[in-house]
C-alpha cells in the first residue's frame, strides 16, 4: 500500500477538471455523465477483500490487516482524492465475517454478514462519499455459488442484506455483483 501510494502521489496527472455532480444534477444525470464524473479510479485492494482463516476471534481490523495492509483511514482517502482520483473501488470479501466468530470457510457461509463488518465497510464507503468521491463495493472472494449453483440463494441473501443496509445512498455508491465471474 505504501509503495502504491508513493507511486500515485508522485504522478503528475495534469490538469484534471471534473465537474462534480450532486443533488438534483446527479439524480437527473444519465449513465454517461455519471461515468465521466467518476473520473480516475483507485483500487483499495488486499484490505477488506482479504481473508483470515487462522484467527478464531475475528474483528474487522483483523480482516483488513490480515494480508499486510494497514487499517484504512479517512486521511488515506483524502490523499487519494488530492492525487486526482474521484472513485475508489472497495473490494470486499464477506464470508469471513458472519458476525459470530467468522465462517469456518466459504462453504459454511449462509449469506449473512455481521453488523460490525457491515459498519466497517460503510465507514470506508463514507470516507469516500464524505470527500465528494464515488465508492464501488463488490463481492470479491465469495464466488462459491459460481461452482455450485444450488448456493445462488446465498448470493441473493448477501446482496439483499447489502442493498438494504446501503438503501439510503445515491449514485455515489455503486455495486459490483461479482469479481472475476467464472460461470461455465
Amino acid at each position: 500500500l505504501l509503495m502504491a501510494m508513493t507511486i500515485f502521489i508522485g504522478l503528475d496527472l495534469g490538469d484534471i477538471n471534473v465537474q462534480a455532480l450532486s443533488g438534483d444534477t446527479l439524480k437527473n444525470a444519465d449513465t454517461e455523465a455519471i461515468l465521466e464524473d467518476m473520473g480516475l479510479g483507485w483500487n483499495l485492494g488486499n484490505a477488506l477483500d482479504s481473508t483470515n482463516t487462522w484467527d478464531s476471534s475475528l474483528t474487522p481490523s483483523k480482516i483488513e490487516t490480515a494480508w499486510g495492509n494497514v487499517v484504512t483511514t479517512e486521511n488515506m482517502i483524502k490523499e487519494v482524492k488530492k492525487a486526482g482520483f474521484n472513485t475508489v473501488r472497495i473490494p470486499v470479501t464477506w464470508w469471513d465475517m458472519t458476525g459470530k466468530s467468522g465462517a469456518a470457510d466459504m462453504n459454511s457461509f449462509d449469506g449473512t454478514v455481521g453488523d460490525a463488518y457491515l459498519a466497517r465497510v460503510k465507514e470506508v464507503v463514507d470516507y469516500c462519499i464524505d470527500n465528494d468521491m464515488y465508492a464501488v463495493i463488490n463481492t470479491h472472494h465469495d464466488e462459491d455459488w459460481e461452482k455450485d449453483t444450488s448456493k445462488i440463494g446465498v448470493f441473493e441473501k448477501l446482496w439483499t442484506q447489502i442493498a438494504t443496509y446501503f438503501e439510503g445512498y445515491d449514485e455515489h455508491l455503486g455495486f459490483e455483483g461479482m469479481n472475476q465471474v467464472n460461470f461455465s
